[in-house]
Parts: C-alpha cells; structure tokens; sequence
C-alpha cells in the first residue's frame, strides 16, 4: 500500500510538471471565400495568471484576427486518509476569425500560446475554401455619399438588407460584416437611438461583437422580384482627411431546406444550405474644412444651424477684477471637434481692454451644447460692454462659411481705489484719533511742545557751575535730585518715543489704513441704503488691496451683493438686507485688523 501511494505521488509530480499542451479546432466546413473561419486554439498545463499571449501564423491571402482569450478553470477535491487536497486544472481557449480573400487549399498554422518560460505550439492544418456563389435572393447595400466630405462633419450613412418575400421564414441567422464599421481611428458614428423592446432591428457582426441598430422595414420591387427591405441609418464622422477603400459589405445566411420536429411536436431544422451576397466595393473621400475665405472666427464646427451664446457670472465689476465668461455652441453637427477661435483682437475683445489666457480651453459637451468656460479680466475702466462677438463653422451643403453672433453684455467698471502713501499720512480735518501725529516743520522750537518728544532742537547740556545751579535760591527752589530725576525721565521718553517712530512706516501705514476702512464701514450702516452700501464695497476693496493675501472668496461674495444693490435702477428702500451686508462688512473689516496686527508683531 505504502508504495502504490509512492507511485501515485510521483506520477501526480510528474503530471503536474508535464509541458503545456495546444490544439486547434477548426470551425464545421464548407469553408468560403469572405466568410469568417472560426478558430479555437485550446491550450492546456499553463497556470492560471498571468494571461497566455496567442499568436498565428500569417495566411497568405487572408486575414487572422485575435478575437478573444478566456480561461475554463476545473477544480478536482480528493480525500486522502483524511487529507484534502485541491487540483485546478485550466485550460485556455484563444478564439480567432479567418477570412480568405481567395479559393483553394489554405495552410493554417501553427499557433502558439506563451505564458513567461512555458510555451505551446499547435500542429499544421490544411483547409479548403472555395467561392460561395452569390443568391440572387439576398442583397446587401452600403450607401454613402458619392460626393467628398468634412473632417467633422455628420455624415449620414445607411445598411440595406434585401431577403426575397416568403425567404424570410426559412433564415435560421445571418451575419452581416463591412470594414466600415470596424473600429478604425479613421472614423467613429455618433451616438444613435438605442432599440427598444419589439421593436425592428439590424445586427452588423464586427471583430469586438455585434452592433445592433434600430431599423425600418419595406417593401420594393426590383427585377420583377418582391423583397423586404431592412434599412438601419447612422451618422459616421470622419476624423481625418484622406482617400478610404472600404471594400465591400457581405452577408450570408442559413436557409433551411428541410424541416423535423423535435420531442415535443415543435419545428427545428434539420438540414441547411449557406447563401451568400456581396456589394460592391465603396470609397469615402475625406477633405480638410477649405482654408480659402475661411474667416478667423472659425472655430472647427462643420454642419448647419449653428448657434452661439456668451454669459457673464456678474455684470458690475472693478478694474482689473477677473470675470467668468461662458461660451456655448449649439447646432447640427459634430461637437467633438469643436472649438473656440481667438477672440483678442479689434474684431472681438481688444486687448487694451480685455485679458484672456493664452490657451483656451478644450470644453465640455453637455446637454446637445459644447461648453466653454474662459477667465477674462477688465482692463479699461472705460468699457462699457462685453461687444458681440462672431462664431463661424462650414456649411457642406452650401458649400460655405456661415457666422452667427452673440448678444453683447453690458457692464458696469467701476475705478480701481488703491490708497497710496499720502492718504495714509496725511491728517485730515477733525479725524484727529485715525492718523499718525505730523512732524513738526524743520527749525520749529519744540522745547516748549506738550504733544512732542523729538529731540531735535532740545538743550540738553549739562551745567556744570554750582553757581547756576543754585541760582534762583529761596523757597522756591527745586531740589537737585528732582531736576536730575526729571532729566532722566525725559530721555528717556524721547528715546521711547523715537524708537516708536523709526519702527516699519509701512505697517504703521497698513494699521492706519486699516482703521480708517473700519471706521468708514461703521459710518456707512448709517447712511441710506444704495449710498451705504456703494460706501461698504468701497471700503472692501481698499482693504483687499492693501493685503491681497488676506481675501478670500467670501469678500468677492460680499462685494458683488453690495455692488448688486448699489447699481440696481429699482433698488427699494432700507431693508434687513442692508443692515445684515453691514454687519457682514463689520466682521470682514475685523478679520483683517487682526491679520494686521498679527503681521507687525
């Protein structure tokens, strides 16, 4: 006993360690030219990760396409004297699709599959393949424009599939195959309505699955034959300019020629003939939009019906102040490619009045509309309106150029206030408490100044004769320690005081400033409400320009609501709106007296 379980386990060694193993099967005969032969390339002892890279020979005359690679996992459990143990056996199916351009005896193979150092190669195989004649009863039609068209542009495009009437109940399945609706970097269909339930549909078979499409029925006659005629349309959009062969659309089909019925009394088929048809081989001519009368507002639209829209976040602003300008293109045509053109310049936003990024954004499609968002800043004080502005795109069935233009914005820019070092130092009348004490002119006597402790102009000798000293004896005499205490006081208080005023003028002048700015919003929650808060917005600005580090986007809010109300032709009387902007403006103002003295500390 012990020995058999020896053997078994080496054989099981053995087995396990034994190399990968491939085998190809080939899909039922016959075999014929332009249709698809399916290959299944079987591959067995890899592990089951990494996945395995399945590979073909070239075929003279046909074309091999690796359509999919699936693993089939089995899990064997045995029981050993009380020991389980678990084998996974897996085995990897490549499947690829072979079509012969050509008849004849066709060399197939050999296929290899390779996971790292493990490596499997399938045997040679011969098939035959020979021309499929094709039914007069069956016709495929793809019908494109003869006519060239446009990088862009919707080119609508249709699949007809013609089945002789009463044929119709004898096709078991069809498949239907053009390189046009291959995936290709050439072109790409616009999204389309998807099928609903009962409703008639075309399936396309392609290299990734089967597309299926809504379609419609009729009935027409042609050769003094009746048929229905299945017809699906789509919107191709060609992606580069050029010359493209797309050969032919084929079909073929199944048609049963003899019925049985199965166990329970149903009908199934029990004998089948393949029928074939072929279209003729079709061509696109692909062009650039022309460069000739092209106009600078052109911006990559091809198609017709174009419009153009521009929306501003905020309509009053301050010189300088970016603004958010929205740029929507609607219109029927592609929207992958298109853009914004450049709008600096006379004939859109001057550049000595408008700042725009250099590079435009690529934008967004939403809801049918391509979507630009685009920064711009006020530059002139002057301007008085965001101007219309011109949007061009090429009409292929004029045949020319078409602009449409934009309503123009009005806007109202209000000066830049910057508080400059004369307002900061300079008193004004009866605002004794918010300034800065004056330096008392060149040569002026300050000895006898109660408010000064500059010691320009002071005598500060020492005498030195008792005499003087001791003159003015009586009982009126100061004491000497006194006049000795007071002197030494009095430097050092001059000291003090001109250290005080050597300290750093510019964040002296930033707390002045500051103060100033608050005590202007104090008194402006005061006044009636448009004055006050024309007065508020005013005062926020200056503050925001003397440390633009300390704003956010709070400020920019609360700004544009004061601005709202200060420009608005219908603004009403006082209300809670008014005191509630105030107190806002409050809290801001202290926010920033606390980043001042945080900063000169």
């Amino acid at each position: 006993m012990l020995a058999l379980l020896v053997g078994l386990a080496l054989a099981g060694d053995a087995l396990a360690q034994a190399p990968p193993r491939a085998d190809l099967k080939v899909g039922q005969p016959p075999y014929h030219v332009g249709v698809p032969i399916n290959l299944h390339l079987q591959v067995e002892g890899l592990e089951r990760e990494p996945e395995p890279d399945c590979r073909g020979t070239e075929v003279p005359g046909g074309e091999l396409t690796l359509l999919s690679i699936s693993p089939n996992i089995s899990t064997r459990v045995t029981i050993t004297n009380g020991r389980t143990q678990r084998t996974d056996s897996v085995t990897f199916i490549c499947r690829f699709a072979l079509t012969v351009s050509r008849p004849g005896d066709i060399r197939v193979g050999p296929f290899t599959a390779s996971q790292g150092a493990l490596e499997a190669q399938s045997p040679v195989y011969s098939i035959p393949v020979q021309v499929l004649a094709p039914d007069p009863r069956v016709r495929v039609r793809m019908i494109l424009p003869e006519h060239p068209v446009f990088v862009g542009q919707q080119v609508p495009i249709g699949i007809e599939w013609w089945i002789a009437e009463g044929l119709q109940e004898k096709i078991q399945k069809y498949e239907i195959r053009s390189e046009l609706f291959e995936p290709s970097n050439d072109f790409r269909f616009a999204p389309g309505p998807e099928p609903q339930r009962g409703e008639q549909t075309l399936s396309i078979l392609t290299r990734e699955g089967e597309l299926v499409f809504p379609a419609t029925v009729e009935k027409r006659r042609a050769s003094g034959q009746d048929f229905l005629v299945i017809r699906s349309e789509r919107s191709l959009v060609p992606l580069r300019a050029g010359t493209f062969e797309l050969g032919s659309a084929n079909i073929n089909l199944d048609e049963v020629v003899r019925w049985q019925r199965d166990f329970f009394g149903g009908r199934r088929a029990a004998e089948t003939r393949r029928l074939f048809s072929q279209d003729d081989e079709s061509r696109l001519v692909v062009q650039d939009a022309p460069r000739q009368n092209r106009p600078s507002s052109y911006g990559g639209a091809i198609g017709r019906g174009f419009s153009f829209e521009v929306a501003a976040d905020r309509s009053v602003v301050q010189r300088g102040d970016p603004i958010a300008l929205t740029f929507t293109v609607r219109g029927e045509g592609g929207l992958a490619n298109v853009g914004l053109p450049n709008f600096s310049g006379p004939e859109g936003l001057p550049n000595e009045s408008f700042g725009l990024a250099e590079e435009a954004p690529a934008g967004e499609i939403v809801d049918g509309a391509k979507v630009f968002r685009i920064p711009v800043r006020i530059l002139d004080e002057d301007v008085e309106e965001i101007p219309a502005l011109p949007y061009s795109w090429f009409d292929p069935e004029l045949g020319e150029y078409q602009t449409a233009y934009s309503r123009p914005i009005a806007l109202s820019v209000r000066p830049a206030q910057l508080i400059s070092a004369a307002d900061v130092v300079a008193r004004a009348p009866g605002d004794e408490g918010t300034k800065e004490t004056e330096r008392d002119a060149p040569g002026e006597n300050q000895r006898g100044s109660s408010d000064s402790f500059s010691l320009s102009g002071a005598d500060l000798a020492i005498e030195v004769e008792s005499s003087q000293l001791v003159a003015g004896g009586g009982s009126g005499r100061i004491p000497l320690g006194v006049v000795y205490a007071l002197s030494i006081a009095g430097v050092m208080a001059a000291l003090g005081y001109r250290r005080h005023r050597q300290r750093d003028p510019e964040l002296a002048q930033l707390r002045s400033a500051s103060r100033k700015q608050a005590q202007r919003i104090e008194a402006a929650a005061g006044l009636p409400q448009k004055q006050g808060l024309g007065e508020i917005a005013s005062a926020l600005r200056e503050l925001r320009s003397l440390a633009p580090e300390a704003a956010d986007g709070e400020w920019e809010n609360l700004i544009a609501e004061c601005d709202a109300v200060f420009y608005s032709p219908a603004a009403g009387p006082e209300s809670e709106a008014h005191a509630e902007l105030a107190r806002r403006a409050k809290d801001l103002a202290a926010e920033f007296a606390g980043h001042v003295s945080r900063s000169t500390k």
